[in-house]
């Protein structure tokens, strides 16, 4: 506070100090001690109902001034990377004090619920026609926009809060063929990349088509090989394919540059690509491997939990990696998990986000200033977007 009041004519520049403040705050033994405790579950909550009071007026204090400091963040802080909040490490996890459903059973029962910052969602509201019902995949762009793509040939565009904005159709001139929307990417330029599969009575397959950023008009379009094709991805200079069992690279203009994956991949999901080329892909056997530009096997790690069929995306401002997934648990289908790691794969903290009816992942992306996006596929197959 006395920083802040110190910088009142330009508040900004407390933003650097008081984050100082807010780590050290999350670091002290004793802050960690009593988050480790209360999170804990089983026979060692049972042996540790002693003291459960006062470690709940504890933990909500310091939640209070982590979410103060996260309110003077987000008001004056210029390219500040909010999902990058300083952590509370609590030996085998690290946790988000402002957003976790774990600490927030501990600020309900202490009144404190106002230092929450609760996920906004979007995609069930208004007409008929803006709601989504068989999304496949979500993108961003400078504006903060969201991109999103329906399986039957629609695509539809949210402003930053979430309100719809507009929708339209990958250009099909041919009535014979059926287009099927696989995945949604944008460029540094914001031109939208549509992963499109082709089905007509002789066959079937996969273009990408570019379309103008504003009119959503055809820039150009360029034939995939191969099938069972399902995600996309953009760079610079490349655009991705991601089959089950590798990865096709192009150019901009739809030649073909080279292939990767082969013999490492088996069943793969979601793939992003980091800011200096190199390319992440998450699948099935819950590890994510780091490929470079030119497709060399670098590294692999592992994410904290086993999740179905997780999301990946790549934040380019803080240069981290961001990985959602529901946990194969029938006792707990309620629980979104997000975990950031830096591009090497270090990991950097953990959130469980409380969601009903989760069912599936379906696509997932990072706005510039730091706003995770999943979307998701409820039980009843309905789809929002969920912003954390």
């Amino acid at each position: 506070m006395a920083t802040i009041l110190e910088t009142v004519d330009n508040p900004e520049h407390a933003i650097a100090p008081c984050r100082v403040c807010v780590k050290e705050l999350n670091s002290l033994s004793a802050v960690q001690k009593n988050f480790d405790v209360q999170l804990k579950k089983g026979l060692q909550a049972a042996m540790s109902l002693f003291g459960k009071d006062e470690r709940g007026k504890i933990i909500s204090s310091v939640c209070h001034v982590n979410r103060f400091i996260y309110d003077v963040t987000e008001t004056v802080g210029k390219d500040v990377h909010l999902c990058i909040w300083p952590a509370v490490d609590i030996g085998e996890d690290k946790v988000d004090p402002l957003r976790d459903e774990r600490v927030a059973e501990v600020l309900r029962k202490q009144g404190m619920v106002h230092c929450l910052v609760t996920p906004s969602s979007f995609g069930q509201e208004g007409k008929e026609e803006h709601k989504l019902k068989n999304q496949i995949g979500i993108a961003t762009n400078s504006s903060g926009q969201f991109i999103v793509g329906e399986h039957e040939n629609d695509v539809k565009m949210f402003d930053p809060s979430g309100q719809f904005i507009k929708h339209f159709n990958v250009p099909n001139d041919d009535v014979e063929t059926k287009l099927y929307i696989f995945d949604v990417a944008t460029d540094n330029k914001d031109d939208i990349y549509v992963l499109v599969r082709h089905r007509k009575e002789a066959g079937s397959e996969f273009v990408v088509y570019e379309l103008f950023s504003n009119t959503a008009g055809l820039h150009h379009k360029f034939p995939v090989r191969g099938e069972d094709w399902g995600r996309l991805t953009v760079t610079n200079s490349q655009v991705l394919v991601l089959s089950f069992t590798s990865v096709v690279v192009y150019d901009t203009n739809g030649l073909f540059v080279r292939s990767f994956g082969e013999g490492t991949l088996k069943c793969a999901s979601y793939l992003t690509a980091a800011n200096d080329g190199r390319v992440m892909v998450v699948y099935d056997d819950y590890l994510v491997h780091i490929f470079s530009e030119d497709g060399v096997h670098l590294n692999r790690f592992k994410p904290q939990g086993r999740y179905w069929y997780p999301g990946i995306a790549f934040h380019r401002g803080s240069e981290h990696v961001v990985i959602a997934g529901k946990e194969g648990n029938l006792f707990d289908p309620d629980l979104l998990h997000v975990e950031i790691f830096t591009k090497d794969g270090d990991f950097v903290r953990s959130t469980q986000i409380h969601e009903e009816r989760i069912d599936f992942i379906v696509g997932m992306t990072v706005t510039m200033d730091g706003r995770i996006a999943v979307l998701l596929k409820d039980t009843d197959r309905k789809g929002k977007v969920l912003v954390i």
